[in-house]
């Protein structure tokens, strides 16, 4: 679901292209980059186990344009990274307990397009709150799940820290506007395809700044 897109926006221009893999697990999508001829690809992950294997990829195939390091989100600045044309953010953002922060992080170092893929909540009744007086209730539809991944300890593609905020679509593309992302585009799932995708639980956003 996101490489025939990506092909579709950047045919005849790989070998122009700088990407990003945010949280890049053990360098499948970075490497995919790379193998199309990107100009440069980096990809970074908190665990150094995932970088030991995406390295070991990366070397057995000779890919020169592309490198791997271990860090984390948190630390991402474009003073740090630099800035790219592609920034992937696939499989992070419901593993974090701070997505805004991590939003506004990928936006400041991306200079066309960021392809994110996550969990959503589903959508549900809108959420209520009282501001300060009764007669001032608040209604939203962008709701914040929390939830505890009690397998962080040993399951290398689950949050470091054990607990995640989870969003619904509506929240995702409020926090997305806010982080200065100005257009934004959903995949459209496919028959057959992996179940979580087909009944919306998990998306597929291209984000434009």
């Amino acid at each position: 679901m996101v490489f025939p897109r990506l092909d579709e926006i950047y045919e005849g221009r790989w070998p122009e292209v700088t990407c990003l893999d945010i949280a890049c697990n053990e360098g499948f999508f970075a490497l995919e980059i790379g193998r199309r001829g990107a100009k440069g690809v980096v990809g970074f992950d908190a665990r150094p186990g995932n970088i030991e294997k995406a390295d070991f990829v990366r070397r057995h195939y000779g890919c020169g344009n592309v490198r791997f390091h271990v860090e984390d989100v948190s630390k991402l600045t474009p003073g740090r990274f630099g800035t790219f044309d592609i920034t992937l953010c696939l499989g992070l953002l419901y593993h974090l307990e701070n997505p805004m922060d991590a939003l506004r992080r990928i936006r400041a170092v991306t200079r066309e397009l960021c392809v994110i893929d996550t969990q959503v909540l589903r959508e549900s009744s809108p959420a209520t709150t009282a501001w300060i007086t009764e007669d001032n209730l608040i209604e939203t539809e962008d709701v914040i799940g929390i939830i505890e991944e009690r397998d962080a300890i040993w399951n290398p593609v689950a949050s470091i820290t054990g607990m995640s905020l989870v969003v619904n679509r509506s929240a995702l593309l409020t926090m997305l506007r806010h982080a200065g992302f100005r257009e934004v585009e959903q995949v459209a799932p496919y028959p057959g395809c992996f179940q979580p995708y087909a009944t919306e639980d998990r998306v597929i956003l291209f984000a434009r700044v």
